[in-house]
């Protein structure tokens, strides 16, 4: 149905709602004929004077003014009358409006035999009935919530009548419609303007204007653009061919308690509207009886605007973001805002400058073709390096351990200050090293705050807050590893530090040597030169994981230039690069580099080499015995 069409059939209904039946029109014409009749001779009987010797009038103040008692109550047969006073005759002059209440729930109720439902004067007052523009009216705006919620405020109440929403006025109080009547702006939405004056029928009454069918109608009053949105869209379009699953607006907006989405409670406020959308869309059932695609709130949240967003990213984009509030349509829809040809307009709403020409690809779950191809491939790859690494690094560790427990340990536990020490890293190489160790601390600790939200650690980082701080750390460490760089190219000291850290066919052959001795095939450990082939080992993994993280980090972190020279799966292949690479790192500092600075039996509690420098004598002669034979002059450099 066209937008065009949605009004027609709107004004339509509206015009056939009002308009009274003849055959009802005719019926009236003679009740109130009779009434007129009957009303002149009680008047001329019962004149307002012998009604005030009981009653004290208060009809002065009302629209009724002028008007005598007996206008009302045209039945009165005798004074005294008894004490059950006849209903008023309100048809006499409202008779359109009696004719609405005759067919509403109120009136259906009553005539169930359930004399509590409303009457006329239970919303209308009793005699001081005063125009709905004047404030102190029980309908102006300002009040019209109050008086509905004198039996709709009661949860006892609805219990008894089998009303599904216990408490509508509470939930209305606390809505942006309630509030907007707070401030004065009386066009915004009241009982009346969703249920109706008087003909308000029960919400499974298809001619109701709260029935599920006429509720986008009903919105649209007021809500006119949206309401011609969202007759565009998907979702209305499979309401109309009976898809009752489908939502209308009060399954996203709520009836009453509808809140404005700037309000965090609002179930479409930014941090919520996936959750609202995850209401079908991750839902088993529906997404098998509608044959929905599925994983995609599982997939969204495995992205990065899904983790940032539940760290509390306050710009990221959420499902409407993509796929708009309203005029959601499908993929294939040429107008929507995810059709391959409109993707990159819409992604370019947050990403500025991206271009026409940038290929998206899928934005849910895995990319098609080679890009899909190659991730698969670098994720399965990292798998399999990390539990081989780190399945090496415990077997390793573990057999050194065995051995020096049960050989006990060879050296003293290192003195603060010593008197025999050999340097092993001089003021700038320790300064280097706490502007690589505080900021790869800082990048971990955020990075997997970003990569699990819901971890007590992620729940530390507000979004925006993690973002800076990782940009920031990850600035410093790229700083440490440049001036790193200048250093061992630059320098005589650096130099000597990259010759002596070169890999060497001597590493391989001692690290076999290494592993007989641990089994025992071997008496002795192998001689190392200035560093072991487990130094070597961590430090080119270091520079290797560096490099790695660093163009990975930046191609992320400037996605709008890495959108512009390559397509969006290399965003999707740098985000598993990076996460991947920083597990390893990570791992491999928690079980390699922690073992040999900590909880080797030959330093514990701890080396004090990364403060101070300084290797005791004793220590690096049995560790480091060619290197020493170097220092001592006995031996040529290699």
């Amino acid at each position: 149905m066209t937008p065009r069409e949605w009004q027609r059939c709107s004004d339509c209904r509206k015009r056939e709602r009002n308009k009274t039946p003849i055959r009802k029109t005719s019926r009236l014409a003679v009740s109130a004929a009779a009434l007129i009749l009957l009303h002149s001779l009680v008047l001329a009987q019962f004149p307002d004077d012998e009604c005030a010797t009981c009653h004290e009038l208060t009809i002065t103040a009302s629209v009724h003014e002028g008007l005598e008692c007996v206008d009302c109550h045209m039945a009165i047969a005798e004074l005294p009358h008894e004490d059950s006073l006849p209903a008023p005759a309100c048809a006499q002059c409202h008779a359109a409006a009696v004719e609405e209440y005759n067919e509403s729930i109120h009136a259906v109720v009553q005539q169930q035999g359930l004399p509590g439902a409303a009457r006329c004067w239970d919303c209308h007052a009793g005699h001081r009935i005063l125009p709905t523009s004047d404030p102190e009216s029980r309908l102006h705006p300002s009040r019209q919530a109050k008086t509905c919620g004198r039996c709709h405020g009661q949860p006892a109440l609805a219990e008894e009548y089998g009303i599904p929403i216990k408490n509508p006025y509470d939930l209305y109080e606390r809505s942006v419609h309630a509030y907007q009547i707070s401030l004065g702006n009386y066009d915004a939405a009241t009982c009346t303007s969703c249920h109706g004056a008087h003909n308000i029928r029960s919400l499974a009454d298809p001619t109701s204007s709260i029935y599920g069918r006429n509720i986008p109608q009903t919105c649209a009053q007021c809500h006119q653009q949206e309401g011609e949105e969202y007759a565009a869209s998907i979702h209305w379009e499979a309401y109309q061919k009976g898809v009752r699953r489908a939502p209308i607006c009060n399954d996203c907006h709520l009836e009453h308690a509808i809140l404005p989405p700037s309000t965090p409670e609002s179930p479409v406020s930014h941090f919520q509207v996936p959750t609202t959308c995850a209401g079908c869309h991750a839902n088993e059932q529906i997404i098998r009886r509608y044959g929905l695609a599925a994983f995609r709130v599982e997939s969204f949240y495995s992205s990065y605007h899904g983790l940032a967003l539940k760290g509390g990213g306050a710009e990221v984009a959420n499902c409407s973001s993509c796929h708009g509030p309203h005029e959601i349509r499908t993929a294939e829809d040429s107008l929507s805002m995810i059709h391959p040809a409109n993707l990159p307009q819409t992604c370019g709403t947050c990403h500025p400058g991206i271009g026409d020409e940038v290929i998206i690809g899928t934005i849910h779950g895995a990319q098609p073709g080679t890009g899909g191809k190659v991730i698969a491939f670098v994720r399965g790859l990292y798998i399999w390096i990390i539990v081989l690494v780190v399945t090496g690094i415990i077997i390793h560790n573990g057999l050194d351990f065995r051995t020096k427990v049960k050989i006990g340990k060879r050296y003293l536990p290192e003195p603060p200050v010593a008197a025999a020490e050999v340097l092993r890293f001089n003021t700038v190489e320790r300064t280097l090293h706490w502007l690589v160790m505080i900021p790869f601390i800082i990048l971990a600790w955020s990075g997997f705050g970003l990569a699990y939200p819901d971890s007590f650690w992620g729940a530390l980082w507000a979004e925006d807050l993690r973002r800076l701080v990782h940009r920031a750390g990850a600035t410093v460490l790229l700083g440490a590893i440049t001036v790193q760089f200048i250093l061992i190219t630059a320098t005589h000291r650096g130099r000597s530090q990259l010759k002596a850290l070169r890999p060497r066919l001597k590493d391989l052959q001692d690290a076999g040597l290494m592993f007989r001795y641990f089994v025992g095939r071997s008496p002795r450990r192998p001689s190392f030169n200035r560093f072991s082939y487990m130094e070597k080992f961590e430090y080119w993994a270091v520079i290797w994981g560096m490099v790695i993280m660093a163009i990975t980090g930046l191609g992320l972190w400037f996605e709008n230039t890495t959108l512009q020279l390559v397509p969006k799966w290399w965003l999707d292949l740098f985000t598993v690069i990076h996460f991947y690479e920083a597990l390893l790192a990570s791992l491999a500092i928690l079980f390699w580099h922690f073992y040999w600075v900590i909880f080797d039996p030959d330093v514990y509690p701890g080396s004090g080499v990364f403060w101070h420098g300084k290797m005791p004598v004793e220590r690096f002669k049995a560790e480091h015995p060619l290197e020493w034979e170097k220092i001592k002059g006995t031996s040529r450099d290699e």
